[in-house]
């Protein structure tokens, strides 16, 4: 997933438009990864029990619930 389609996604949860302040990246940044979780799966026997919709719409439940109101705000506009 890409990280403005995670934050669409929170925003849709949130009911809230994110401030989005963009940077130019550092040389020494990862440009790509691609997560192999093979290991964790086969050696350790540990799966995903939730998507990543689930999961972060639970975050914004609790962000919503658990951070201050002001605090939102700092990372949110209506």
């Amino acid at each position: 997933m890409k990280m403005n389609q995670m934050i669409n996604k929170m925003e849709h949860f949130l009911k809230r438009k994110a401030i989005i302040e963009y940077e130019s990246s550092n040389p020494k940044d990862m440009k790509i990864t691609e997560a192999d979780y093979t290991i964790q799966q086969e050696i350790l026997q540990i799966r995903p029990k939730i998507f990543i919709d689930e999961g972060l719409e639970r975050f914004c439940y609790w962000a919503k619930n658990e951070v201050s109101k002001d605090e939102l705000k700092i990372w949110t506009k209506k």
